[in-house]
């Protein structure tokens, strides 16, 4: 099959990878020419100048990109891919953007006689490598049978969700509750600290007890300092910002996310915002305003 695919970086790339080695020509487009090169020599993808460039005759049209801007600029314009992909062609979106962006871009996909199907990715890069990436789909039910094919490639994990938006509002679920729950881990690594408890002892312990997590214990060579790939602040609080969007839509109280988001814009002022988030957590936690007076003391932060 020919395919399109917009996005080779972290994610993308291992993408790529598993789509050639099944057998499918690609057609590839990165703002970053070094890695559009670099998929050309090591897989035999065709470089080109734009997203509409790469769409032009592609029968699917991958996205994977950083987010609702990059998203919504590869697909629209004189460049981008409504304007330039085959009429009866299908849009596979896996960038995490907000509900309502997703919503409209399908009905610009139908204006134009494209398939759309949102599809947010979880697992990340380490996923992306092994193929095993967990994947949601929402959109027409003929246009997710058409996609399967292709996701599988790269996928392990297909969840087909409904109808458009609910692929990406649960997206944000997942990874609102994620940020949230790295938040509470890395205040109780805190707590520990501060009580003077071995690192590998806290860890041991909360990785055979119910705080236990296979995501957490993924991080485990970051908190212990041998490693850098991190996640950083920054990225939580923007997860943490489109789960907002959808949140709205929903009419939802969500006070824990709340007090979460507080928290890392705290950190964010005190210009951690490249920093892990776990790992950061003793430079933005001493820093913290303490407990008042009567408060419960996990409270303080």
């Amino acid at each position: 099959m020919n395919i399109a695919l917009i996005g080779i970086g972290r994610v993308g790339m291992p993408m790529a990878r598993h789509l050639a080695a099944a057998g499918h020509a690609l057609r590839v487009f990165d703002t970053r020419p070094a890695a559009m090169a670099r998929a050309v020599s090591e897989f035999g993808a065709v470089a080109t100048g734009s997203a509409g460039e790469a769409a032009s005759g592609a029968e699917q049209i991958i996205l994977c990109l950083p987010g609702p801007a990059q998203d919504a600029a590869a697909l629209r314009g004189p460049r981008g891919v409504f304007a330039n992909a085959t009429t009866g062609s299908l849009v596979i979106d896996t960038t995490t953007i907000t509900v309502s962006l997703t919503r409209a871009l399908s009905h610009e996909a139908l204006a134009h006689g494209i398939g759309f199907v949102e599809a947010p990715l979880s697992g990340g890069a380490p996923a992306a490598i092994a193929g095993s990436l967990t994947v949601m789909i929402a959109g027409d039910p003929g246009d997710c049978d058409r996609a399967m094919p292709v996701l599988e490639s790269f996928c392990s994990r297909i969840h087909r969700v409904g109808i458009s938006g609910e692929a990406i509002a649960l997206r944000l679920i997942n990874q609102a509750v994620y940020v949230a729950y790295m938040a509470a881990f890395a205040e109780g690594l805190a707590i520990g600290d501060a009580i003077g408890i071995d690192l590998e002892t806290m860890l041991s312990v909360l990785n055979d007890s119910a705080a236990g997590h296979p995501m957490i214990a993924s991080k485990y060579d970051e908190i212990r300092g041998l490693s850098d790939n991190g996640f950083a602040i920054d990225r939580a609080m923007e997860y943490l910002d489109l789960a907002g969007e959808a949140s709205n839509h929903a009419a939802t109280a969500t006070p824990v996310l709340n007090a979460t988001r507080r928290s890392l814009q705290r950190a964010q002022a005190l210009g951690l915002s490249d920093n892990d988030l776990i790992v950061a957590r003793n430079a933005y936690l001493a820093q913290a305003p303490r407990a008042g007076a009567g408060d419960v003391a996990l409270a303080k932060y």
